[in-house]
């Protein structure tokens, strides 16, 4: 499995997590694929159809782990920050997602204990991004 699908499959099994993939959730997993990695055409088509799926297993504690394998912390954390976004894409952070993230975590064998530091960290993380995405708006040309 290559590193980007590890990636997107971690995003697709949160943005499941909760039962729903509401169009909130489904149009940021999109603009990622799209917009910010600029995957070719059949990758996209690929989790197009994954994300219209009405029907879906739940991921097992091996697939999580498989998930993680081969990647550095620095990767591990960005996928972190990308599927606590993901979470939130609807405007609310749903139970059953966090708990699929801590899942990943223990299954790519993080400590109990980190755990709920790194959800104040990704927490954080998102408010910080949150900002910077204030603060770098374009200012209409009118109010110049």
């Amino acid at each position: 499995m290559q590193r980007i699908e590890q990636y997107l499959d971690l995003m697709l099994h949160v943005l499941r997590a909760d039962g729903v993939v509401d169009p909130a959730e489904r149009e940021k997993f999109m603009a990622i694929m799209v917009e910010g990695l600029q995957l070719r055409p059949e990758l996209v088509e690929r989790y197009r159809k994954a994300l219209e799926c009405s029907e879906w297993n739940e991921v097992s504690d091996e697939e999580l782990a498989a998930l993680g394998e081969g990647l550095d912390p620095g990767s591990i954390g960005h996928m972190v920050k990308d599927a606590y976004a993901m979470a939130e894409a609807d405007g609310n952070f749903d139970v059953s997602e966090l708990v699929l993230v801590r899942r990943f975590l223990k299954a790519i064998g993080i400590p109990e204990s980190r755990l709920e530091a790194i959800d104040n960290w990704a927490r954080v993380s998102l408010e910080v991004a949150r900002k910077g995405e204030r603060l770098f708006a374009r200012v209409p040309q009118e109010a110049r």
